[in-house]
């Protein structure tokens, strides 16, 4: 061909990728993925050019010239998205650990692309590694590689379990031993470095190794199965391995690897657990990892997703980024991704079809997917799955590495457990059996001594209320008290709405009841002391419906069932108002709620030397310093205190149930105990002052001596 006809040929190429719509991607332009993405991307844009589809896909200028780790990458990529600059991202490509910290910005794929396309990924492990936001663009899977060379020297066949594996290095080992003792051999390499997420995956490989049947889900990690597989690994680590060649992370391992092609190596490794890889067939047996027992095994899997940006303002972008979607999950594109970079898709249909995995190159990756267990980190448990990630590591290192502790596997795994398990105050727990005991008990007191003023003899001492009021001044004290039955069980929203509503409204049954009585019972006969008195009933419906406007608010508004983190401690939940306006609404609550008690206090210093109630004004006044009191040191605690689970309910409980007692001691249940000469001393005719404020209902006239 002429030179000015390839010239001519370059020159309409260059226009027309100018003229294409530019797709813009990130995806990290320096780690050991980034050969594939772009000979991906080079071969969708030449596939593009040729189709005339006018389509070319370009890194984002925010990833084209600086050289980023993994995590650095991430980080700006979060940054990206949380900002405007985040338009000018179209594909998204990250590894699946962030899945739950992007997944609030990307696309529901449904709209963009086929959804025949996507569903044919919908199988068991598909459905744990995407969403319909976001799709796996190549899976890894955790493997076992097996030293050829001591295997066959030794008739030894591949272990099939964690035993096995154990028995056959010490086999080899000692066999080598003998014929050289200077002969360096390192039974296995586990993948369990100290700061990398491999070792979560490696964990995770050997709790689902130790499941009694191949159809169990993953071991909790308070089971018996979870600890004897923490100790398998602490027992290999000591048997068949150092520190030193047990922390060796991924790429340390493959650089051995690469090494020992080479029989470059003075050192030797018999087993070693690493992610799949072309190009070590020739030394190394491929297989799946050993289990507990023969026919268990697993096999954890990683990789990368793609997605597309959710906040593109132009729908045809997004509409082209699905079509570059529906090209790289096609049968196609996945087919040639496994035969030129041995990339494992997850098109489960392409593993069943005899003639392609009959090809050489592809037999392994088919051999890999077909027989292993996968089993998937729990990514999505957590938006802070690196900091749940990085605890759990903490935990491992100490049991695996520290050698001069003496932590045990169940310890460490209950520690573990605890890093994102919600705890709460069990029935069975001392503050639960404290707290329900404490509530029936106070409640059955109510009840009983409640019937007790129907008696003449009691019930001439009870001339603060009429029947029909003491009786709604004890349900509201009963209602605070199941405030400490609320605090028992797992905390739901439903349950901080409820907590709420009851303190609100048995402090108005109790506090606010008091507080009208008081008014009413004024020895001024202002027009507000007169209103009071005629419309008793009526202002205290008015409260209670205040009560039930402001909770209504609380319920409308937004409204947090926070979870406290606690690195060793328990996690645990507590209801918080987290915005400004339900904030508000909770002041407005809590001041009125004050502002009753100051009412109190007033009319309780005006009606100080009131000999008919004498007695009643002050058991009251005391009740209500120890009840302002209470109330202080229960909002200090709910502002501040959320250290420790138990001490938290446990104070919130006690400070409620001491307000209860002391309420129900001080202005029910003390009038029991005042002697009837404290009347007769005091010449207050009973009769005539419980007729005038209707407070005592079907006496006998004759039972009582004007």
């Amino acid at each position: 061909m002429k030179p000015i006809n390839i010239y001519l040929i370059f020159l309409l190429i260059i226009i027309k990728i100018s003229l294409a719509e530019r797709i813009y991607i990130a995806y990290n332009n320096n780690d050991d993925e980034t050969e594939y993405i772009e000979s991906l991307i080079k071969r969708f844009n030449e596939i593009s050019i040729k189709n005339n589809w006018d389509i070319h896909i370009v890194l984002s200028e925010y990833f084209n010239s600086d050289k980023l780790s993994n995590e650095e990458y991430h980080s700006r990529l979060s940054d990206l998205l949380n900002n405007e600059t985040s338009n000018q991202l179209d594909l998204i490509i990250f590894e699946n650990t962030y899945l739950t910290n992007y997944s609030d910005y990307l696309q529901n794929l449904k709209l963009f692309v086929p959804v025949e396309s996507l569903n044919k990924y919908l199988t068991e492990i598909g459905k744990k590694i995407s969403t319909y936001n976001n799709h796996p663009l190549y899976l890894n899977y955790g493997i076992l590689y097996s030293n050829k060379e001591y295997l066959n020297k030794y008739g030894r066949a591949v272990p099939e379990t964690w035993d096995e594996l154990i028995e056959t290095v010490q086999q080899i080992t000692k066999s080598e031993k003998k014929k050289d003792e200077k002969s360096n051999i390192t039974g296995y390499a586990g993948l369990m470095p100290m700061d990398d997420e491999d070792s979560i995956c490696s964990l995770y490989e050997f709790l689902y190794s130790f499941r009694d049947d191949i159809n169990d889900d993953i071991p909790n990690f308070r089971s018996q199965n979870a600890k004897a597989s923490l100790e398998k690994i602490y027992e290999i680590k000591r048997k068949i391995s150092t520190d030193e060649v047990f922390k060796l992370n991924s790429n340390e391992l493959f650089n051995y690897m690469d090494q020992e092609k080479n029989n470059n190596n003075e050192k030797k490794i018999l087993f070693i657990k690493n992610w799949y890889k072309k190009g070590y067939e020739d030394k190394y047996f491929i297989s799946k990892l050993p289990g507990n027992k023969k026919g268990i095994t697993a096999s954890s899997i990683g990789g990368r997703s793609i997605g597309i940006n959710k906040y593109l303002n132009n729908r045809e972008i997004k509409n082209i980024a699905g079509k570059i979607i529906d090209f790289i999950i096609s049968d196609e594109n996945q087919m040639h991704s496994l035969l030129t970079h041995s990339k494992i898709s997850g098109l489960d249909t392409i593993y069943y079809n005899k003639t392609f995995c009959s090809m050489e190159a592809v037999k392994d990756i088919c051999g890999i997917y077909l027989n292993s267990q996968p089993v998937v980190r729990p990514y999505n448990i957590s938006k802070s799955y690196k900091k749940y990630s990085s605890n759990i590591r903490n935990y491992l290192n100490e049991y695996i590495y520290n050698n001069k502790t003496t932590i045990s596997a169940g310890r460490t795994l209950e520690k573990i457990d605890n890093i994102l398990k919600v705890h709460y105050i069990e029935f069975k727990s001392l503050i639960g059996c404290f707290s329900f005991i404490a509530s029936i008990t106070t409640l059955t007191i109510i009840l009983i001594f409640y019937i007790l003023i129907f008696n003449y003899k009691w019930g001439k001492k009870f001339i603060f209320f009429s029947k029909t009021y003491w009786f709604i001044y004890l349900i509201g004290i009963g209602l605070i008290i199941c405030y400490l039955i609320f605090n028992i069980g797992e905390m739901t929203l439903f349950k901080c709405h409820v907590k709420v509503l009851t303190l609100s409204i048995g402090l108005t049954l109790t506090s606010t009841l008091q507080c009208i009585k008081l008014i009413s019972n004024a020895p001024s006969k202002s027009n507000l002391v007169l209103t009071f008195q005629k419309n008793f009933a009526l202002i205290l419906s008015s409260a209670l419906w205040i009560d039930i406007s402001l909770c209504s608010l609380l319920i409308f508004t937004q409204y947090e069932n926070k979870i406290y983190y606690k690195n060793d401690d328990i996690n645990f939940r507590r209801c918080e108002f987290p915005t400004i306006f339900s904030k508000l609404v909770l002041i407005i609550l809590i001041l009125y709620k004050i502002l009753t008690i100051l009412t109190q206090f007033i009319f309780i210093y005006m009606e100080w030397k009131d000999i008919f109630l004498k007695i009643d004004i002050k058991l009251l006044f005391c009740s209500n310093i120890l009840s302002f009191i209470f109330g202080i040191i229960f909002i200090v605690i709910c502002l501040i205190y959320n250290t420790d689970l138990n001490q938290y309910y446990l104070l919130k409980n006690i400070i409620v149930f001491n307000y209860c007692i002391v309420n129900l001691c001080f202005n029910f249940l003390s009038r029991f105990f005042v002697p009837l000469s404290y009347y007769e001393k005091n010449n207050i005719n009973v009769k005539k002052y419980a007729k005038t404020f209707n407070e005592i209902n079907d006496i006998d006239n004759d039972e009582i001596n004007d």
